[in-house]
């Protein structure tokens, strides 16, 4: 009885983003050679055409799956508050394309999603709630700098969006910040993950993982799919 009341309360538990409809796929072209580059081509491309595919209702990327753990943390600092005791925060970073949050679901609580920026854009952050109620306590991030560690670089935030779980569902969702996927494509952050694609969509999944799956295949049959 136990088992099954805790099965009841962890299906009720707000997860911050649609689960249902959702396909999530993996490639990791880095085990093919690839540089980072042709990684950011082949990504686009794959978006491109899997967005055209029947049934499916946005294609997106994101460095981190939800839900699958393995990312990236930091210390984040705000700018103007640089000393010993300015605010800092333990951060999720995560990188994400245009188009992210509204195919997941998430929020858009003030400022605005990303732009298509390109790698040598100047450089901009969306944060979650959890973490502008951190560092910004009673105030607006939007315009505000950000940066990970002593030495990252410098984001200004340009939006903020709702809380999701990324890790345990029992726990307080983490303070997060997202940048554009593209900024890995010059180096600016190391790239250590799968890149998922995300597809939102109205048909069984099973139908859309073989429709995916073909898509990657007609890019190149030897990067593998997880």
């Amino acid at each position: 009885g136990l088992f099954l009341r805790s099965m009841q309360s962890a299906a009720n538990i707000d997860l911050g983003f649609r689960s249902q409809g959702l396909l999530l796929m993996s490639v990791d072209p880095r085990l093919n050679g690839y540089t980072p580059e042709q990684i950011s081509r082949f990504m686009r491309e794959l978006r491109q055409r899997v967005a055209a595919l029947p049934g499916v209702d946005a294609a997106v990327s994101t460095d981190v799956a939800v839900l699958s753990g393995g990312h990236r943390s930091d210390g984040f600092t705000i700018s103007g508050s640089e000393g010993k005791d300015s605010p800092h925060a333990m951060t999720d970073l995560y990188m994400t394309t245009r188009g992210y949050f509204a195919a997941l679901g998430i929020p858009i609580l003030a400022g605005r999603d990303f732009a298509n920026e390109a790698a040598n854009a100047p450089r901009v952050a969306v944060v979650n709630k959890a973490f502008a109620d951190t560092m910004f306590p009673g105030g607006n991030p939007i315009g505000k700098r950000v940066k990970p560690g002593i030495s990252g670089p410098w984001w200004t935030v340009v939006g903020e969006v709702g809380d999701v779980h990324f890790d345990a569902l029992d726990q307080p969702a983490n303070d997060a910040v997202y940048v554009p996927l593209a900024e890995f494509v010059e180096g600016k952050i190391q790239a250590e993950h799968f890149v998922s694609v995300l597809v939102r969509t109205d048909r069984q999944n099973a139908t859309m993982l073989s429709a995916v799956r073909k898509v990657v295949h007609e890019l190149d049959p030897s990067v593998p799919t997880y």
